[in-house]
């Protein structure tokens, strides 16, 4: 078999990339019937496709977006990881080859800066090829990046092999492709533990219903968690990690159980198991825990349950859930936030929630998340909100400045080009819309905006349609008995 060659193209900057860019006031329509309007407060510009995940660089000069979307037009449809000097907010994109349009392999959700800050650490998932079998295909695992004054170069891959399942286990027949008795690792989130001779990465697996803690230096595994809560792997989806600053505990959020797992990670065993919402009924929904935070003194774990529009607090000593939150705008009925990414002062003294739905960031008083309150209907406690771009998909805080990245920035606009990419699987004369789907980046002082809240949660209201629905009686809210969908 030939060699993986990891091949990053020439660096491009991302000043004005998206066909949709302006700086003029303008409204634009979505397609989900709601309307921006742009500019969104701090915006610097367009990114590559679906920046899922934000990292900073320890020694605060950088911020790393993983991109893991289709890819666009500059990015030659290839994903990408862009940098964000934070000196000088220049945005630089460097596509990776091996995510082209015609790859079997992808960028998920894991992205982390190595604590001495020369490395990227990013997860690689594959279901059609989960070995790397096949020349120019990297199988599961995590992607190593050399980061050095602001550029990134592929470095090395460390594999993450089919995970071996407990017996009796059975996996889903769609991602039965490896030996019997594994499963497909996939993995999601990264967690860093820093380490006396290299650092220590704790990756959940998505497809195989655990978590593994691999030294970086060579890829070994030092422990393994099974988080599985079915016969059926997978069935928790492990989503992503966070770990304590002493290494010695991490929780794991389970995407599809409602529940996030404590981890030890000196013995390797699933200390406790936190219950979220979790429903009555195997068949019901659950409530879908997604992003972690700790507090600044780690005494609080921030957890945010997209599927039930909330926010919720785990006291870390007793792994009791002290407090729920919803994310919804005040009076607001119906569901579809979805709070996806979340990001906190560096005092801790506000807790910022990306509601991905409502393209806004809901901004929080975290001393109000710390009061004992789980009764339902959940408070509605927010501070305000801030109007994003579509879809806010990441955050992170850099002193008093806020960082948001979008998933789908302006929108695409129409297709009327011609495509300017070079290899494509079917050509064709015009862009083929995924490639016209720019995520967005914005940069705004979080103490300002505070100041200007009401008005802010005010154009949320407005431009997602809500104004008339919530000054209208809740009885003329409801769907009829026909027609409704």
């Amino acid at each position: 078999m030939k060699p993986v060659i990891p091949l990053i193209l020439p660096a491009i900057l991302l000043a004005t990339l998206s066909a949709q860019e302006s700086t003029q006031p303008r409204q634009i329509p979505l397609p989900s019937s709601k309307i921006l309007n742009t500019p969104s407060p701090g915006r610097i510009g367009s990114t590559n496709s679906f920046p899922v995940t934000m990292a900073l660089s320890p020694d605060g000069q950088y911020a790393a977006l993983l991109n893991n979307g289709y890819g666009t037009q500059q990015s030659q449809a290839q994903q990408s990881i862009a940098i964000l000097s934070l000196k000088s907010n220049q945005l630089t994109d460097f596509p990776d080859s091996r995510l082209a349009e015609s790859a079997h392999q992808s960028y998920f959700l894991g992205l982390a800066f190595s604590s001495d800050g020369t490395r990227l650490y990013a997860s690689i998932g594959s279901i059609t090829d989960p070995t790397g079998a096949k020349p120019g295909n990297t199988g599961n695992g995590v992607a190593i990046y050399k980061f050095e004054n602001g550029k990134v170069s592929p470095q090395r891959f460390i594999k993450i092999p089919p995970q071996t399942i407990a017996p009796g286990k059975k996996v889903a027949f769609g991602v039965r492709k490896t030996a019997a008795g594994t499963a497909i690792p996939y993995p999601a989130g990264i967690a860093v533990i820093p380490g006396p001779g290299s650092d220590k990465l704790l990756v959940a697996n998505n497809l195989s219903d655990n978590a593994v803690l691999l030294d970086s230096s060579d890829g070994s595994v030092l422990q393994q968690f099974d988080l599985s809560t079915n016969q059926m792997i997978p069935a928790s989806f492990p989503y992503t990690v966070v770990a304590s600053r002493d290494g010695r505990r991490a929780w794991c959020s389970l995407w599809n159980a409602s529940n996030v797992a404590e981890l030890d990670l000196v013995s390797g065993r699933v200390t406790r198991w936190i219950s979220l919402l979790q429903p009555k009924s195997e068949i019901l929904p659950g409530s879908h825990p997604t992003a972690l935070l700790l507090s600044p003194d780690e005494k609080l774990l921030y957890v945010a349950l997209s599927n039930v529009d909330a926010v919720a607090t785990v006291e870390t000593s007793s792994g009791k859930v002290i407090h729920l939150s919803s994310t919804k705008v005040a009076r607001q009925e119906h569901a579809g936030t979805y709070p996806t990414a979340l990001a906190q002062s560096a005092d801790g003294k506000r807790l910022f929630v990306a509601d991905s739905s409502l393209n806004a960031v809901a901004v929080f008083d975290t001393a109000a998340l710390a009061r004992p309150e789980t009764s339902f209907p959940l408070p509605q406690e927010a501070l305000g909100f801030i109007p994003t771009d579509w879809y806010p998909s990441a955050l992170a805080s850099v002193s008093d400045d806020l960082l948001i990245a979008t998933a789908k920035g302006q929108g695409t606009g129409p297709n009327n080009g011609i495509s300017e990419l070079k290899q494509e699987r079917r050509h064709r004369e015009h862009p083929y819309i995924p490639t016209l789907m720019y995520g967005s980046l914005s940069r705004l002082n979080f103490r300002s905006a505070e100041k200007d809240l009401p008005g802010l949660t005010k154009r949320v209201v407005q431009r997602e349609n809500l104004a008339d629905r919530l000054s209208r009686p809740r009885a003329h809210l409801r769907l009829p008995r026909h027609g409704g969908r």
